[in-house]
């Protein structure tokens, strides 16, 4: 007893207290993520997958500033890929490679891949791809510029961005798809291949793929669509392309421009009145499609990114069913935040130090989350808020919670923002209903 009574716990073995504040206001000590130190062309080539049971990448980097030396400069390639030797005249800025893909890996491939039997391919994690030094030494680097170019078989579909030009290609016997891809910043590069059919429901195109045993799949496209245009008419924005697709096993996915629907959840087989995941498939539709504008192409800065992306676009959610007249579904989601928060304990860490493991488990960043915004349209006004968003929208590019607090304080002067901020996004206040 007395070796233990004289033994002290070392500093290090307790662990620190909660902060009750965000000292930093939302954008933690690394705030800034680089960009990307130039652009890349991609060309993807599957066409001769079943023979070798590789894949090809050609990627070449373009630097944004002056030419890279040789000696400095070199590739970082996926764990596992084979470089092909190429002899060019850009002094090492392009690499081939080959992914070889393992037959019964099925599910969990590699390299952010999932791969159907045969050729239909999912690629929407940039793990597949190889990176030039300068951006793989660079710690959270934001997604490059890019354009790419896939070649496949012509009896399948490829799918990304907006198609500029789609040709057969007399050498390879294979079609070549040529997509815009995207500026800096906004999203790494994803495409899909499968064989699909082409549907049109309300004049809006999309992909379905043949061996999805669809039964119902114009139910959630027509609600698809009416959700859509009611979105679009409460935030428009400057860019109405998309597209949407199916593919199976890989979740339900939402990239900029597109949204990819998981064929096992029942999208197409299910009314779209009945349950998924404990709310109806009609809320479940509105949050995909708030998801586009509100984490996929609008993106938020430093730590309370996650409060601007998907807490506003659960928030986001809500406005979308009452404007679209499914109050039931509306109250019913709302009603889910208050009881999530009624039980659950005091947040572990201030609104805008949430981690993205938060969307994994606890996920207070979608209860306690909306419930702030909710309260923020109330202090500020609707059209004052709906006006914020869509400049933003529109601007599209990052912004910070100190970006939408400088908003709020123009819009409306009368409230005392830094005080709202600190109790309820820089800390771990709820907001009480109003």
């Amino acid at each position: 007893e007395i070796a233990l009574d004289a033994f002290d716990v070392p500093e290090a073995w307790l662990s620190l207290p909660a902060p009750e504040h965000d000292i930093y206001r939302g954008l933690g000590p690394n705030a800034e993520a680089p960009l990307f130190p130039g652009s890349l062309d991609i060309d993807v080539f599957l066409h001769s997958f079943a023979v070798d049971e590789f894949f090809t990448v050609r990627l070449t980097y373009i630097p944004s500033l002056a030419p890279v030396v040789n000696q400095e400069f070199s590739w970082v390639l996926p764990a596992g890929a084979l470089a092909q030797d190429q002899v060019d005249d850009l002094g090492g800025r392009r690499v081939v490679y080959r992914i070889p893909m393992d037959q019964a890996s099925g599910l969990g491939a590699p390299y952010g891949i999932t791969r159907l039997e045969g050729q239909e391919f999912s690629a929407l994690n940039p793990l597949w791809l190889a990176l030039p030094s300068p951006a793989a030494s660079l710690p959270n680097v934001q997604p490059p510029a890019w354009k790419m170019s896939v070649t496949h078989l012509a009896n399948l579909e490829a799918i990304s961005t907006s198609i500029t030009r789609r040709h057969f290609d007399e050498a390879s016997k294979a079609i070549v798809t040529e997509f815009d891809g995207f500026p800096a910043g906004l999203a790494w590069p994803f495409f899909l291949i499968g064989d699909y059919e082409l549907r049109q429901t309300k004049n809006q195109n999309w992909h379905l793929r043949l061996d999805s045993k669809a039964t119902l799949e114009e139910d959630a496209m027509f609600e698809m669509m009416r959700l859509r245009k009611v979105l679009d008419a409460w935030l428009p924005r400057s860019n109405t392309h998309w597209t949407l697709a199916s593919f199976p096993w890989i979740g339900d996915r939402v990239m900029p421009g597109l949204v990819v629907l998981d064929e096992q959840r029942g999208w197409f087989s299910s009314p779209v009145d009945g349950k998924l995941d404990g709310i109806s498939r009609r809320t479940a539709l509105a949050r995909l499609l708030c998801q586009e504008p509100f984490g996929a192409r609008l993106h938020g800065r430093g730590s309370g990114a996650l409060f601007l992306e998907a807490s506003l676009a659960e928030y986001a959610t809500w406005r979308l069913l009452n404007a679209a007249g499914n109050t039931s579904d509306a109250e019913a989601l709302r009603q889910s935040w208050i009881r999530k928060e009624q039980v659950a304990s005091k947040l572990p860490l201030p609104l805008s130090m949430l981690e993205i493991g938060d969307l994994y488990g606890p996920r207070r960043l979608l209860s306690f989350g909306p419930l702030v915004w909710q309260s923020i349209e109330t202090k500020c006004g609707r059209e004052a808020l709906d006006a914020i968003l869509r400049e933003r929208l529109a601007a599209g590019n990052l912004w910070s919670t100190q970006d939408l607090e400088l908003a709020l304080t123009k819009a409306n002067s009368d409230v005392d923002w830094s005080a709202f901020f600190l109790k309820h996004v820089y800390g771990r206040q709820l907001p009480t209903a109003e």
